[in-house]
């Protein structure tokens, strides 16, 4: 088992970053754990040249991602449209909105199209790393490439340099890993000018009033159930195909076959 060390994990929620992190916590690892969003690679690319940390980068199907990052958005009250296509369609103009620039200052970063475009950020770290040490120190996790949980500790186990003692002492379904919401607020628009609200009090008043967080939590709670699959999903997949064909010769992996594009 290494001693010493940090673990780098790079994702978002539509990645299932939370879910994975505790599943890495949960390894008896005397290892420091830290979390940032993809977006952040890029600005670890060139301290890595001189460190032995290691780096975790969680990879999804860019359409099922801007699908589920979609999702998410209107959960948190970042997005009132609730048609995916009108979302999709719209969110340059409504993300770069004067309203938007004053109360979400990194919500640039969670853009549907443009956050799922992972082939520059890994290429980045790749040429600055060489591609002996990007082998050694990172590892791009796809998770539709497990069939199981075993093939996904033994990755870990195997890239961490555990030893064969060091076991994961839970259980888990990798399944939970690949984040699904299948409900979105009953009201969307009641959703965004309540986080509005949280976000201004934030700013002025430095708290958060928990009255308006239960609302939003009800908000979903008594939700509207929505579709696992969306016709422009599939459209995604089509307008991504040169992304995953880059993303593949980085990764020396067929990733349009394992994501059927």
């Amino acid at each position: 088992m290494r001693k010493n060390g940090k673990i780098f994990v790079f994702g978002t929620k539509a990645e299932g970053i939370d879910r994975f992190c505790n599943i890495i916590k949960k390894l008896n690892m005397n290892l420091e754990i830290f979390s940032f969003h993809i977006c952040e690679l890029n600005k670890f690319a060139v301290e890595a040249q001189d460190s032995e940390s290691k780096y975790i980068v969680l990879i999804r199907n860019p359409a099922l991602r801007s699908f589920e990052m979609w999702k998410i958005m209107l959960c948190e009250g970042f997005e009132w449209i609730d048609d995916f296509e009108f979302a999709l369609a719209r969110e340059q103009t409504r993300f770069y909105g004067a309203e938007h620039r004053r109360l979400y200052a990194s919500i640039y970063d969670f853009l549907y199209w443009r956050s799922s475009l992972y082939s520059e950020r890994i290429l980045s770290i790749k040429k600055n790393l060489g591609d002996k040490k990007f082998s050694e120190n990172v590892l791009c996790l796809i998770l539709d490439e497990f069939k199981n949980e075993n093939q996904l500790v033994k990755t870990l186990h195997s890239f961490l340099s555990l030893n064969s003692e060091s076991n994961i002492k839970f259980e888990f379904n990798i399944s939970h890993l690949k984040i699904v919401k299948k409900k979105i607020p009953y009201n969307s628009k009641i959703q965004y000018v309540v986080r509005a609200i949280l976000e201004e009090t934030r700013q002025k008043l430095r708290f958060e009033i928990p009255f308006l967080k239960f609302i939003m939590s009800m908000n979903i709670f008594f939700g509207k159930k929505i579709a696992n699959h969306h016709w422009l999903v599939d459209f995604l997949k089509f307008a991504f195909r040169r992304e995953v064909e880059r993303l593949s010769e980085i990764l020396k992996k067929d990733l349009l076959k394992v994501w059927g594009i």
